[in-house]
């Protein structure tokens, strides 16, 4: 679903004010937590209080309950420190409040993470594991929440060249519509917000700037992330097919769920980014470019056929590896089965690196989520 499918609320060009950053804002009422002001067109901490954090709640009206909200961090907090977003907010009391939160922490030792929390009396507890990304000045982090008994809790992260949906988590603790929020718990008193965004959520609407793990559909999407922000696996060698054999799986390589393509660039030794879709030919995909499994792919499975009509055959133990490919610093993401429905379940993986050799000796990582590409990247299908 694309996100956000909100309008900015507020963008703090005004003359400086605060806390809260204007009338459309408002404090929290212990007066446990500090606030937050606008200070030169610009949102920032005015100071954290005693709980150690600086919040600003939008609207004096419960918004949702199906309902997203998101933030641009011109500048991020200190080592350490938070930007959070919540929705479902029970209360504008912090200390007894209780909602969902997507939470962006920077950590210059273990690396930067995403947490998908629920709070509880003001308490925030993660859901599921802890989510790696790259944090970097002038990204933006959004959350959207859907349903009830579960609700799904989303998180969405764009770090420059559109969203891109990086984890999800249920949870069915609070259903109801309640407060937008932003906060942060920068002690280094450095943070600095923009162009805050939120409101009920429109199903009928889309977004242009939206890439998701599974958009493959819409030419928008695929554009704004093919260029140099996301792999996209389409078919070909990423869909298995189950043979006549119960131990034996293989994978169809051509056509839509035949073919993978990776948002990089025009040639393994190019250093221009951009998408490419490997077991389909121009102009049957909207990826950049297209490039043959044969001499690009290498591995224990079997390859035939040609152009559009190429596949991969995997035996159960057998796998195949792209050949590296050059993405660029940007969020990346694989799609199975983009073009042609395949049958059975791969195993898909990649490895990134600085340089061709840098990722080529890296390790495998199993490929759930989009993850940051550190400029090259290497994917890999297999049948265990």
């Amino acid at each position: 679903m694309a996100f956000p499918t909100t309008n900015i609320l507020d963008n703090f060009n005004r003359d400086n004010e605060g806390p809260p950053p204007s009338g459309d804002w408002k404090n929290e009422t212990s007066g446990f937590c500090g606030g937050l002001e606008v200070v030169n067109n610009q949102c920032v901490i005015d100071g954290l209080g005693l709980g150690g954090a600086a919040v600003a709640i939008w609207d004096d009206n419960a918004i949702g309950p199906d309902c997203e909200a998101y933030i641009t961090i011109v500048t991020r907090p200190g080592n350490s420190y938070n930007v959070f977003v919540a929705v479902r907010q029970t209360t504008d009391n912090m200390t007894t409040a209780d909602g969902y939160s997507v939470a962006i922490g920077r950590d210059d030792v273990d690396g930067d993470k995403i947490y998908i929390q629920r709070i509880d009396n003001g308490a925030q507890n993660t859901l599921g594991a802890e989510i790696d990304c790259v944090f970097s000045d002038g990204d933006k982090i959004g959350i959207r929440v859907i349903g009830a008994n579960p609700a799904t809790i989303t998180a969405y992260h764009d770090t420059g060249g559109g969203w891109i949906e990086v984890g999800s988590r249920e949870d069915s603790d609070y259903d109801d519509a309640g407060y937008l929020i932003i906060a942060s718990d920068d002690a280094d008193d450095v943070i600095v917000l923009d162009d805050f965004g939120g409101g009920d959520y429109d199903s009928s609407s889309s977004s242009s700037e939206s890439i998701s793990v599974s958009s493959s559909s819409s030419s928008e999407s695929i554009s704004s992330s093919s260029s140099s922000e996301s792999i996209s696996s389409s078919s070909s060698s990423e869909s298995i097919s189950s043979s006549s054999s119960s131990e034996s799986v293989s994978s169809s390589s051509s056509s839509s769920s035949e073919s993978i393509s990776i948002s990089s660039s025009s040639s393994s030794s190019s250093a221009m980014p951009g998408t490419v879709c490997w077991g389909h030919t121009k102009p049957a995909v909207q990826e950049v470019y297209a490039r043959t499994f044969a001499v690009h792919w290498t591995g224990t499975g079997t390859i035939a056929g040609v152009g559009d009509n190429e596949t991969v055959f995997l035996l159960s133990g057998q796998f195949e590896e792209s050949e590296s490919w050059y993405v660029g610093s940007f969020k990346v993401q694989l799609l199975e089965d983009k073009y042609k429905v395949g049958a059975g379940t791969p195993i898909l993986k990649y490895k990134t690196g600085a340089t061709r050799v840098a990722c080529e000796a890296a390790g495998w990582n199993n490929y759930t989520v989009p993850f940051q590409s550190l400029g090259w990247v290497k994917a890999r299908i297999e049948v265990s």
